[in-house]
């Protein structure tokens, strides 16, 4: 295995950068009802006093193009 590869093979579970977050789930609403899973703004970002447990973030990965982005729940990054 070249350098290149093992790089590009770490980097694959690793977090660029949170583009956003919100109420978990809501990803997986949209997508069974047609709608897109792409982030919206809602008047759950606005609540001061968010449950981190019930959030889940869309996740630029290092090494990944923006079309493999994912919406991950606070337990999945923290392992």
């Amino acid at each position: 295995v070249s350098p290149e590869d093992a790089e590009e093979e770490e980097d694959g579970d690793a977090i660029e950068k949170v583009l956003w977050h919100q109420a978990k789930g809501v990803a997986h609403d949209a997508l069974a009802n047609g709608r897109s899973s792409l982030p919206v703004v809602s008047n759950f970002l606005l609540d001061s006093e968010l449950d981190w447990e019930n959030v889940e973030f869309f996740i630029k990965w290092k090494g990944q193009s923006y079309m493999h982005c994912q919406w991950q729940p606070l337990s999945e990054l923290q392992n």
